[in-house]
C-alpha cells in the first residue's frame, strides 16, 4: 500500500532504530530537502548532522548555544539561538555557513515554515517573520509554553497550555478552532503533526505518544511506551514519509508506520 493510502489513525508502528549521542542535549530537529537529519545540541553549541539511515556524519559548531531549527521556503536553514538570535544558513559540502543574523523577540525558542513565512514562538506571543527575520504580525499569547507547530494546509498553529491542552489557532487571527486535553496526558513536552495533520503529543509524565485525529473526532494512545526514550523531549515528523523520532537528551528513537 502506498504511503499516501494509510489512513495513520488505524495503522501501527513499529520501531526502527534507536540512536544515543553522549554528552549532548538534543533540542530541536528538521530533516533537510536531501533526507538527512540535522539536530541542535544545546549543551555544546552545535548542531549534528545524520544520514538518512540516522548514522551520524558531522558536527557544525556554532557561536552560542541553538534552539530550534526550520528550513525556509528559500532552502536555507534557520536557526534560533539563545540571546534573542536568530541565523540564516546554509550547508555547502562540508562548510556550514552563517549567511545572516537577526534579532528576535524575548524568549524565542521554536520556530516552524509557513509558505514564504516564518512563525516563531517567543514568552508573549506568537511572531509571523518575512525569511529576512521582519515581523509580520503577532498575535498575544497568554498561559502557554513555548512550542509550536503549524499546518500549511489548515492554515493552523498550534500550541501547549499551561492547563495541558493542546491548542490549535488560526494563522490569519490567533481565535482558537482546535483545543484538546486529557486526564492522562499531563506535563505535555512535545507535539507534532503528521502529514494528514493528526496533532501528537507526549508527556513527561506519561511517557506516552498520543494521537489525535485533525477534528478531534478520534484519538489513541499510539505508543505505550518508548523503546529507548525515557524522558521525551521532542517529536518531529518526516516530511514525506510516515516516519516520526522521539527525542530526548542523549537519544531518539525513530519509528514508522
Amino acid at each position: 500500500m502506498a504511503s499516501s493510502d494509510v489512513d495513520l489513525m488505524e495503522a501501527t508502528v513499529k520501531h526502527l532504530t534507536s540512536v544515543k549521542k553522549e554528552r549532548t542535549r538534543f533540542y530541536g530537529a528538521v530533516f533537510l530537502p536531501d533526507g538527512k537529519l540535522l539536530v541542535s545540541d544545546k549543551a555544546n553549541c552545535r548542531l549534528l548532522l545524520f544520514e538518512d539511515d540516522f548514522f551520524y556524519i558531522q558536527e557544525f559548531k556554532l557561536p552560542d548555544a541553538p534552539y530550534d531549527i526550520t528550513i525556509g521556503s528559500n532552502q536555507k536553514i534557520y536557526v534560533l539561538m539563545f540571546k534573542n538570535k536568530l541565523l540564516k544558513c546554509e550547508i555547502d559540502g562540508d562548510d556550514f555557513n552563517i549567511l545572516e543574523t537577526y534579532d528576535v523577540a524575548n524568549g524565542t525558542v521554536s520556530i516552524q515554515t509557513y509558505n514564504d513565512q516564518l512563525v516563531t514562538c517567543c514568552s508573549e506571543a506568537v511572531k509571523i517573520l518575512d525569511l529576512e527575520g521582519k515581523e509580520v504580525q503577532s498575535f498575544k499569547k497568554s498561559n502557554c509554553k513555548s512550542e509550536l507547530v503549524v499546518s500549511t494546509k489548515l492554515k493552523r498553529f498550534y500550541l501547549i497550555t499551561d492547563h495541558g491542552e493542546v491548542s490549535g489557532r488560526k494563522l490569519s487571527d490567533g481565535n482558537e478552532v482546535f483545543n484538546f486535553t486529557n486526564p492522562a496526558l499531563t506535563s505535555i513536552s512535545s507535539i507534532a503533526l503528521d502529514r494528514n495533520d493528526n496533532v501528537y503529543a507526549t508527556s513527561y509524565d506519561s511517557k506516552k505518544l498520543f494521537q489525535i485525529s485533525k477534528n478531534r473526532r478520534k484519538h489513541r494512545v499510539l505508543l505505550e511506551k518508548f523503546e529507548k526514550v525515557n524522558k521525551p523531549d521532542t517529536i518531529v515528523f518526516h516530511p514525506s514519509k510516515d516516519m516520526f523520532i522521539i527525542f530526548a537528551s542523549e537519544d531518539f528513537d525513530v519509528y514508522q508506520f
